[in-house]
């Protein structure tokens, strides 16, 4: 058996990186409100100066777990949570390491307004997660994990967008979904479980808003949103740990204390001004017609986007948020994150005895449905991805010295799962590289 060597740092830089090219340094962006006048626009928007969207975890094709994006009330500005270009890029972590936000590389707030070509980064923003808005544009509100303190430990914490210092509202735990209400007060959840809490804009002592029934099976009530209005909030229901199938969607009355049921199997609802919400079902954006009044769904629900990132069905992380990457704004605006399809390439060269026999084209892992192209034809492809793959690729190469490419497409935007980790590609990092040149041949 020969084997050709190959730089294995190389590899597993250039893998992410292309990766993370495909899914976490641009925001799609276009317009959900209902004119009929004019053609709905869609936009790619760059995250520029940060090298990406941050990852939550040290870990190749690793994504963010909570909120990493925001549109302001008008759509003009984006807040979202950045990986600094002089970061640790490439670092590795175990799934049982350090988890903490802390500890998950260097990131910080970014503000980019959208008649500016590049992003502000926010100074005393580091270690920065799920980003939020004021109701009137002026601030941005995020968590801030602590530097020295336990794994969920923080600070809820704001900035005014035209520049100035942060302030420190209150300690917080880890959150799952925050929302800034008109009334004075931001509504959060713990990402542990429990209720809804708030707190006043100005900083204080956080009070419980709501408590999970658990006559009515609820476990813990999650990402919240304010109406705009400032008289209820909608937030979702987990039922059992896990189950993403099995959430709700509801709404509350912040006057009467009133629960409505409003979906079933969704999640992370946002109201838009065009009188619908937007949820989200395993990466699948929906719209339902709901009256802002009656806080009542006043139709059935239709698709408005595929493939948009959301963390549910990971069991080997620190726990789902649930949390689906998408803002709207008042003005129709949404911004969201792809979910899942991503492309590498790499060129090579084979020697003579290589072709003497059989070359095979080796893969530890490749999550999921992917496709192997050699030179434009297609080696092959697999459904899944967590048990190893090869491919005869011989009758595909050109001859000695002359360059060839390889290319695998990754295809993960048609499910909402990610099994160990969140994210999809090329995986399987220790023992054997994870991709080869040309790995080895069947010569004697």
């Amino acid at each position: 058996m020969i084997a050709r060597g190959v730089n294995r740092r190389w590899v597993l830089a250039a893998a992410f990186t292309i990766a993370a090219a495909a899914t976490l340094s641009a925001l799609g962006a276009w317009n959900l409100a209902r004119q009929s006048s004019r053609a709905v626009a869609r936009v790619l928007v760059g995250v520029s100066p940060a090298s990406q969207i941050a990852r939550t975890l040290d870990l190749p094709n690793a994504r963010p777990f909570r909120s990493a994006i925001a549109l302001s009330p008008d759509g003009q500005s984006r807040a979202f949570i950045g990986a600094l270009p002089d970061g640790d890029k490439g670092a590795l972590r175990r799934p049982d390491a350090d988890t903490s936000a802390a500890g998950s590389g260097a990131r910080q707030l970014y503000v980019r307004r959208m008649d500016r070509l590049n992003a502000t980064p926010i100074e005393g923003t580091d270690r920065a997660e799920s980003p939020f808005f004021s109701p009137d544009g002026q601030w941005v509100g995020f968590w801030q994990a602590g530097r020295e303190t336990p794994a969920q430990l923080g600070e809820l914490k704001k900035v005014p967008l035209a520049g100035g210092p942060v302030v420190t509202l209150c300690r917080m735990a880890l959150p799952a979904g925050i929302s800034w209400a008109p009334n004075g007060r931001i509504i959060f959840a713990n990402h542990a479980g429990g209720g809804l809490w708030q707190v006043a804009d100005a900083g204080g002592t956080p009070e419980e808003l709501t408590t999970p029934d658990s006559a009515r099976g609820e476990l813990s009530h999650r990402l919240p949103h304010v109406l705009p209005d400032g008289r209820a909030v909608l937030f979702t229901v987990l039922r059992s740990p896990g189950a993403w199938d099995d959430t709700q969607v509801a709404v509350r009355s912040l006057v009467t204390g009133e629960q409505t049921l409003l979906a079933q199997g969704a999640a992370d609802a946002r109201y838009v001004t065009s009188g619908h919400i937007v949820y989200a079902r395993m990466g699948t954006l929906l719209a339902q017609p709901f009256d802002a009044t009656r806080l009542q769904v006043t139709g059935k629900p239709v698709g408005v986007v595929q493939d948009v990132m959301q963390d549910v069905n990971s069991r080997f992380t620190i726990g789902n948020s649930g949390a689906a990457q998408f803002s709207v704004a008042s003005n129709g605006t949404l911004a969201y994150l792809p979910g899942g399809v991503g492309w590498y390439r790499k060129m090579f060269t084979v020697p003579d005895e290589w072709l003497a026999g059989k070359v095979y084209l080796h893969f530890d892992g490749v999550y999921c449905n992917s496709t192997v192209w050699i030179n434009g034809h297609r080696a092959g492809g697999r459904a899944n991805g967590f048990i190893p793959s090869r491919y005869d690729i011989t009758q595909y190469l050109l001859p000695a010295g002359e360059i060839n490419s390889v290319a695998v497409q990754c295809d993960h935007s048609r499910f909402g799962d990610c099994r160990w980790y969140t994210g999809s590609g090329i995986n399987r990092s220790s023992g054997r590289m994870p991709i080869y040149d040309t790995p080895y041949t069947d010569a004697p």
